[in-house]
């Protein structure tokens, strides 16, 4: 039984903010909320096997990494 399945990391310099957005919305529905200049928060919402809903968050002042931190967090829950 594998507990663990092995993570991808995403590059965010090898990847452009679409291609970024394509890949999570791959992993499920994605949401993005952003503060007054001081960050971007992602959230990647997505349902397990066992039907739980889990939501995968990403912070950054840059969105594009705040998409990527979310889909790293996404993958390695168990998202895709």
């Amino acid at each position: 039984m594998k507990l663990l399945a092995s993570t991808e990391t995403v590059l965010v310099s090898a990847q452009s903010l679409d291609s970024l957005w394509h890949e999570a919305e791959h992993l499920g529905k994605v949401s993005v909320d952003s503060t007054w200049g001081d960050a971007y928060r992602v959230r990647i919402c997505f349902d397990r096997k066992s039907g739980t809903t889990v939501w995968a968050e990403g912070r950054n002042t840059k969105i594009e990494f705040a998409l990527a931190d979310a889909i790293n967090e996404a993958r390695e829950m168990g998202a895709g």
